[in-house]
């Protein structure tokens, strides 16, 4: 079992035929595209990773990821915390073809080397778990409400509402 910081790279295959467990932290920053959704990207990712092959000969990751992300509140725009914790199930593939035969419920990505960054393999899992609309729970910093999940109450201002009653009074004038 490899421990403490991780590698940018791992031989995936070799790990795979070891049954490698690999446990410690990877720098947020090294996650290009998650480090683009998030406010600042310090800090790390705690990640616990199981390479072996599957009944299909095909190398599977599984694991957990866990980490602590800046984000922008959306609705009073200052930076809150957010936990990502997300499971990590995926098979790296060395085809299009193998990827494309791959059932719904099969993760996979497609890795051409026997070698491939760790990032690749838990980033799109990490960016899943973001909310698609990020709000404080409870009050914002620059609102005295509180952000609630239940609709509003709207009231519609209708401005020809009466509009009918007055035209059915003309047409009764009319008839008297």
């Amino acid at each position: 079992m490899l421990a403490g910081p991780l590698p940018n790279k791992v031989n995936f295959c070799q790990y795979a035929d070891s049954g490698s467990l690999l446990e410690g932290n990877i720098p947020l920053d090294r996650f290009d595209r998650l480090s683009k959704l998030v406010r600042k990207p310090y800090g790390e990712v705690s990640a616990f990773l199981r390479f072996y092959r599957d009944e299909h000969e095909r190398v599977s990751v599984t694991g957990t990821v866990n980490a602590e992300v800046q984000l922008i509140c959306q609705s009073c725009l200052e930076s809150m915390s957010f936990q990502i914790a997300c499971d990590v199930n995926v098979l790296l593939l060395g085809t299009e073809a193998e990827l494309l035969d791959l059932s719904q419920d099969d993760d996979g990505i497609l890795v051409e080397t026997p070698v491939a960054k760790l990032t690749d393999m838990v980033e799109d899992e990490m960016i899943l778990s973001l909310p698609m609309i990020s709000r404080h729970g409870g009050q914002c910093g620059n609102s005295d409400e509180p952000v609630s999940d239940e609709p509003a109450e709207v009231t519609t201002h209708r401005p020809f509402a009466g509009l009918s009653r007055v035209i059915d009074k003309q047409a009764v004038d009319k008839e008297t």
